[in-house]
């Protein structure tokens, strides 16, 4: 909040308490997440020493408090719900949504380009998909994205075909591959462009073809050639013929 640094700042500050946090402690968190300041870990341990835990850290920094709320099978965090699959004895994510969270998003009547509209829902539901672990909850998030956004003028047709499109089409790994492919190409193309600045130039000098064109041309090839930011460069003089009166009847 506040000033443009003030998250890397609060980061910075709280690396200490970090550290501490997952290594200072009898009992270690397991997969320990934090951003700004809201942690996320799994305890290894009892209800009993989950306590003790929270006692402990809430005497690692005076002026910070922390507050657990835990479950033995699910847990919000962020955007994030992440619940126990007993069946396969694994955990999933799928959307969270706050109970305060109204949709309120742009209105099909709002007067914006027509891709605007289509890349928040995109992005929306891009989002969906990398946080579903399956598709019954990228669809039942969708599905509850989707009552809000046909009361504000979208329809059903345009909604289905994006929801459709992201899960079977967008590939978050195939994204990645692609960048890196780009960063790899960079240096090669750095490569050729500089090449290609060091590479000879035509540079021609269009005048009249007259006695007073000629001597103009002549004139500015010799100050190019002089000038030593020309010097591995080629200065031609080419000549046009005159406009005539006749040229403009």
């Amino acid at each position: 909040m506040g000033k443009r640094f003030a998250p890397a700042l609060a980061n910075i500050y709280l690396l200490e308490f970090d550290e501490k946090a997952t290594t200072g402690y009898k009992t270690k968190p397991v997969l320990y997440f934090r951003y700004i300041d809201d942690i996320f870990f799994l305890w290894p341990g009892d209800v009993e020493s989950l306590a003790e835990f929270e006692t402990y850290l809430n005497n690692l920094i005076p002026s910070i408090s922390i507050k657990l709320k835990y479950s033995d099978t699910e847990i919000d965090f962020l955007d994030v719900k992440i619940y126990e699959y007993k069946s396969e004895n694994m955990l999933k994510t799928k959307v969270y949504f706050k109970d305060t969270d109204t949709h309120q998003l742009l209105h099909k009547d709002s007067f914006h380009p027509r891709h605007t509209f289509n890349g928040f829902i995109k992005s929306q539901l891009i989002r969906f998909k990398r946080i579903s672990s399956d598709k019954t909850d990228y669809d039942n998030a969708s599905k509850i994205l989707f009552n809000s956004l046909k009361k504000r003028g979208y329809s059903h047709t345009m909604l289905r075909n994006a929801h459709k499109d992201i899960w079977f089409n967008y590939n978050a790994n195939h994204k990645i591959e692609k960048q890196q492919t780009q960063q790899q190409q960079q240096p090669q193309q750095q490569q050729q462009q500089q090449q290609k600045q060091r590479d000879p130039r035509l540079i021609p000098i269009i005048v009249n073809f007259s006695t007073l064109g000629t001597k103009t041309g002549q004139k500015i090839k010799r100050l190019i050639q002089n000038n030593a930011e020309f010097k591995d460069d080629k200065t031609l003089v080419a000549y046009k013929q005159k406009t005539k009166i006749l040229d403009k009847c």
